[in-house]
């Protein structure tokens, strides 16, 4: 690795090294020190960026190059990790892909604080919820705790019927003072308790939630609740009220369609 190469990783210049490793890459595209530093560099810009057209193109330079790179050598823990983090945050149609990397980072023993969470995420777009929810309750076994986690972990328990799990995870973060957090876990638990069959306590979290930010899923559910109960009435108001918020949101406008 040149001088200049190493100079800009290590001061965590990504961009002046993305830029450099192209030039490179144009002279000698099969340059393994290159391709290795361009993808990495995508990566960490990827993973920076906030605007998302742009997070994508970082992460798809990110894999090509990757891809490339295993051409030419065999396939690394570390490499493994990043390729499943890119495909992770590429969507849900590269759930496979995201898990197929990360299960093979972790089996060759790679350590990283978030892999057990990416992988239980990944685990989750592929409808596996017995096995996102293990993967999550080892990183909470591990120390980790975060609120996102809690919340990872709920949907899972949720998916399974172990509702009562879920509802202790999700009442702290309900009553908490972060609001992103609250409104998310007051929607879980007025989701969890509507499909308990809990109607009442479904109503009481969803309503304290449209009291803070109005939500086209708490509208929703509403709806269902107010149906379930013979008032049609209301349940299209609530229905329409979604479809304010987000016109795309399909099974209100399928509820209005057949009410």
């Amino acid at each position: 690795m040149s001088q200049s190469l190493r100079s800009l990783l290590e001061a965590g210049d990504y961009i002046a090294l993305k830029d450099e490793t192209e030039g490179i890459l144009e002279e000698n595209p099969i340059d393994q020190h290159a391709l290795l530093l361009n993808a990495y560099a995508n990566f960490m810009l990827g993973m920076g960026e906030i605007e998302e057209e742009q997070r994508q193109e970082f992460f798809d330079a990110s894999i090509v190059a990757f891809r490339k790179l295993l051409i030419l050598r065999s396939l690394t823990p570390e490499i493994a990790y990043m390729l499943g983090k890119a495909y992770f945050h590429k969507g849900e149609f590269y759930a496979d892909l995201s898990s197929y990397y990360l299960d093979y980072a972790l089996s060759k023993g790679y350590e990283a604080a978030d892999l057990l969470e990416y992988l239980g995420l990944s685990a989750a777009r592929e409808g596996d919820y017995s096995k996102s929810s293990e993967f999550f309750l080892r990183a909470k076994d591990q120390g980790k705790d975060s609120p996102l986690l809690d919340l990872a972990l709920a949907r899972s328990l949720i998916e399974l019927g172990d509702y009562d799990r879920a509802h202790d995870l999700l009442l702290p973060l309900a009553e908490q003072s972060n609001r992103e957090y609250q409104v998310e876990a007051l929607l879980l638990l007025g989701e969890l308790h509507y499909r308990a069959q809990r109607y009442e306590d479904a109503r009481d979290y969803l309503e304290k939630l449209v009291q803070i930010q109005e939500s086209a899923e708490a509208y929703f559910y509403l709806g269902e609740i107010a149906s379930h109960a013979g008032d049609q009435i209301k349940a299209r108001s609530f229905w329409r009220k979604a479809l304010q918020i987000n016109p795309n949101h399909l099974l209100s406008l399928e509820r209005l369609s057949a009410h």
